[in-house]
């Protein structure tokens, strides 16, 4: 069962990328009922509040959102997870933008930027500098609008490049496999051969055996009624 939570999640992001909330929620609320199970998974919790809280957010159902992002934000402090945190901390800070609260908005993406461990994430930070560079260009600061959008342009370009260099890495390993399975079935084809024509050759021995001792049978045979006749 507990295989099944990841998959569920997945399943249910995907569905989230085609706009399909609908099925979204419904894998989501699938792997809530699995988790049932394992009362102590704090971190498959965590993510299930965390994932609903972003549905929601984006249907605009920010009560829903806000209730779950608070319970993954309690359950990321009991991981001492710093790092969920500062996410839980983010999509607080999407949800008052959602809610024309950029002032307490601006507030908290500032206070990630802060953050040593959000220098690690590039894809957060992205995102922390996108929406700063939002909140500046609404409030007609365009110095720092300018600023954050760079660092947002700068930080998705190596965004792009990391994830391409893992595809490609990760091309040539399943290029590196596939290879190693064609050379497996090809000896297994050869060694497939090899045991037909053994079999063949050995059959033709054992007809020959055969065909040997019937001739054999039937001369014998034949001396017998020729000794009889004479």
């Amino acid at each position: 069962l507990a295989t099944k939570i990841p998959i569920l999640f997945k399943i249910a992001i995907e569905y989230r990328k085609l706009d399909n909330y609908k099925e979204c929620l419904n894998y989501l609320k699938q792997a809530e009922g699995v988790l049932e199970n394992y009362e102590n998974d704090v971190i498959s919790k965590e993510q299930f509040h965390r994932e609903m809280c972003r549905t929601y957010l984006i249907m605009d159902r920010f009560k829903k959102a806000k209730n779950h992002l608070n319970k993954a934000i309690v359950l990321s402090k009991k991981q001492k997870n710093n790092y969920k945190t500062l996410e839980g901390k983010y999509l607080l800070a999407e949800l008052m933008i959602k809610q024309g609260q950029q002032k307490e908005a601006l507030s908290i993406l500032l206070s990630i930027l802060k953050n040593t461990d959000a220098k690690e994430n590039k894809h957060l930070l992205s995102d922390v500098n996108k929406n700063l560079a939002l909140i500046y260009y609404e409030s007609d600061d365009l110095i720092k609008m300018a600023h954050h959008y760079k660092i947002y342009a700068e930080l998705l370009e190596k965004n792009y490049l990391e994830k391409h260099q893992i595809m490609a890495i990760n091309k040539e390993e399943a290029i590196d496999r596939m290879m190693v399975e064609i050379d497996m079935v090809r000896k297994e084809k050869e060694n497939q051969m090899l045991k037909m024509e053994i079999d063949y050759k050995n059959r033709q021995l054992a007809s020959k055996a055969l065909l040997s001792a019937s001739n054999r049978n039937f001369l014998e045979l034949i001396l017998v009624k020729l000794e009889k006749i004479t």
